[in-house]
């Protein structure tokens, strides 16, 4: 089996696990990826998939979209492709969503452009992300290798070369470079679930972050949990949320962050690129973000989405030493990036990261201490440079990561 084979395999059999007489939906799926998207399709019929039913995304078509549309025109945004993503998650399909837009293709459209169709997109799919942020059903989110892609990471390469070293890198950090990548899945699995596991014995109560640029204390909710990305369905199929994954997670007390914390990879949303910014936070609330004009005027218009869009939902750690940051590159692109670095979320809470979380009503999830928005956007704050102290109950300090490696469970 090749590499190729592997990691189409990985999607498939890990990912997604997908089941015998499962429908798979495949969301997104960049057209420059075509040969490996019919790899994958035939790698999910053999493993006895009812149909593959595949939506394709074109970043020059979009980009043409985005160019010449008007605001009105940006609304128009055909509504059956949200009826057929709700009505095959509620007839129990898995899901397979690519994050392939590449990194600077929206960088000249004007950020007012690109937050409307962020935030008209966010609208309409309302309707069915309650499926996954719930579980409900098996899906994953993943990436491939494009020539845009390519040329972001590797400008210095033709973009055929590019794709080859892009290969390589997911190949290395999604552990099908050998041929027993089943057996290493299930044992960093474990090792995530053993982290894990023993933050949520500690039942601190905040966690402080220290590095340059950053001292930020983010006070921790009674009843939150730590996770990670591999999940059970309510169909009892355990899947992974995020290929490649290295995080733990959980939700912050949405009025207890306060500090300055700073970006330390570039932040990519929608195929636009922000570098170089900071937040300060008081009583939870964003208060005062330092950045360029350029990436300024689209992350305002990101945090005026709604009021849930100032305040953290996430906060995941990441060890400097994962094998995405092995290798020692910012990649563009977040669903890499997040796993090479600790990383916190504006925005949308999880909540089964709070005990009861999901069978909360709306007050009493925020009364609790979530957050609720429409917006979930992910920016990198690890380095290895970075110390993470977690507070307990007393008031005392235990170490979680120092120079940005794990201390606990350490071996």
């Amino acid at each position: 089996m090749t590499e190729i084979e592997r990691y189409a395999s990985l999607l498939v059999r890990v990912a997604v696990n997908l089941q015998e007489g499962q429908r798979l939906v495949i969301w997104k799926a960049p057209v420059d990826a075509a040969p490996f998207v019919r790899l994958l399709a035939e790698r999910a019929y053999e493993a006895g998939a009812e149909y593959v039913e595949v939506f394709w995304q074109d970043d020059r078509l979009e980009l043409a979209r985005m160019t010449h549309s008007r605001a009105e025109v940006l609304a128009k945004r055909p509504y059956w492709e949200v009826h057929i993503m709700e009505k095959a998650a509620a007839d129990g399909a898995a899901f397979l969503f690519f994050d392939c837009t590449c990194a600077g293709v929206f960088d000249r459209t004007p950020a007012s452009v690109v937050a409307r169709a962020l935030e008209l997109e966010n609208e309409q799919l309302q309707r069915v992300w309650h499926f996954f942020v719930r579980n409900a059903v098996n899906w994953s989110i993943v990436t491939v290798p494009t020539e845009s892609w390519a040329r972001k990471v590797y400008p210095d390469l033709l973009p055929s070369e590019g794709v080859t070293a892009l290969w390589e890198d997911i190949f290395f950090a999604c552990r099908v470079d050998t041929d027993d990548f089943i057996e290493r899945w299930a044992a960093h699995r474990g090792a995530l679930e053993t982290r894990s596991d023993i933050l949520n014995e500690l039942h601190l109560q905040a966690l402080q972050f220290s590095a340059p640029g950053t001292e930020l204390r983010v006070a921790l909710p009674a009843g939150h949990i730590w996770r990670h990305p591999g999940f059970v369905s309510a169909d009892g199929i355990p899947f992974i949320a995020d290929i490649p994954i290295e995080e733990i997670f959980t939700l912050p007390e949405r009025t207890g962050v306060n500090g300055t914390v700073t970006a330390t990879r570039p932040l990519v949303v929608s195929g636009r690129t922000m570098t170089n910014f900071s937040f300060r936070f008081e009583g939870g609330k964003l208060v005062e973000l330092i950045a360029d004009d350029h990436d300024r005027e689209m992350l305002e218009r990101l945090i005026s989405s709604d009021e849930g869009a100032l305040r953290l939902g996430e906060v995941a750690l990441v060890a400097n030493d994962s094998l995405v940051s092995q290798l020692n590159k910012p990649f563009f692109n977040t669903i890499f990036d997040e796993n090479a670095s600790c990383h916190l979320a504006l925005g949308r809470a999880y909540r089964f990261c709070l005990e009861d979380g999901e069978e909360m009503t709306d007050e009493d999830f925020i009364t609790a201490g979530g957050n609720l928005s429409g917006i979930h956007i992910d920016f990198m704050i690890g380095s290895g440079e970075l110390n993470v102290d977690g507070i307990d109950s007393n008031g005392a300090a235990h170490p979680i990561l120092r120079s940005g490696l794990w201390v606990v469970g350490a071996r």
